[in-house]
């Protein structure tokens, strides 16, 4: 076993038994230390994403990479239609499967770049980036709290067009821009324009964790609290990681 997978394991278990202690009671979702419930199981997706990838040659799953990201889209979807609280253990059962199931589709796709060599020398670089604008962006709302709930709503509508507009770009880059060379350009300056879109998406994520503690009154779904500030990590590393490729500096 190497030194990595034994530290994911290690950590793993600690993760494990600090939401067993904090983030439940009586086998229940409990609203206490509601935030740092948030980030307990975003450091367990992050874990098991990494286990997923050391103990698995996803590589098998090749050919199917199309199905893949149609299975985790709807199971995206699927977790983003469920209650933020929830009021029966079959509810608090669901939620946490169809996260697991996730971080697992989702670990499948990465898996497969990752083993074809693609990411080989930046992924150290993509981690401290990405580590470096969660803590920073995350940070900076703990600092200035009241200007970011008095944006967050304008700002969740601008962010997600900007979103959809860079998704409809690449879609029609993919399609019909021939030449690879100024396909790689122009998919380096849309990056750098993703990462400024999910850097604000982690501050926003931030603020709207802090309203769901306000709210809290009953058994929470932190799995689903907690996919959007994981989705924002995995596409935080994806861009960061492009950038620091030999395709990123073409």
């Amino acid at each position: 076993m190497n030194l990595v997978l034994s530290l994911l394991i290690f950590f793993s278990i600690i993760v494990l038994y600090l939401i067993n202690l904090f983030s439940f009671d009586n086998s229940k979702p409990t609203c206490d230390y509601f935030v740092l419930n948030i980030y307990l199981y975003l450091a367990l997706s992050i874990l098991i994403l990494g286990l997923s990838i050391s103990l698995i040659n996803w590589s098998f799953l090749l050919p199917y990479s199309l199905l893949i990201f149609i299975l985790s889209r709807i199971t995206m979807t699927f977790i983003a239609f469920q209650k933020q609280y929830q009021t029966t253990m079959q509810e608090v059962i669901s939620s946490h499967l169809s996260w697991f199931l996730f971080i697992i589709l989702i670990s499948s796709s990465l898996s497969v770049y990752f083993q074809k060599g693609i990411y080989g020398k930046p992924i150290n670089d993509a981690i401290i980036a990405t580590s470096l604008v969660f803590v920073i962006m995350s940070s900076i709302v703990y600092m200035i709290p009241e200007f970011f709930k008095s944006t967050y709503g304008f700002m969740s509508i601008g962010l997600l067009i900007s979103l959809i507009a860079v998704i409809i770009i690449e879609l029609f880059l993919i399609l019909f821009e021939k030449d690879p060379k100024s396909l790689f350009r122009k998919f380096r300056i849309i990056s750098y324009f993703v990462i400024l879109i999910f850097s604000l998406y982690v501050s926003y994520d931030t603020v709207r964790t802090f309203e769901l503690a306000e709210k809290c009154n009953n058994m929470p779904n932190y799995p689903k609290a907690s996919i959007d500030f994981f989705l924002d990590i995995i596409n935080l590393f994806s861009r960061f990681a492009f950038l620091n490729s030999s395709g990123g500096r073409r």
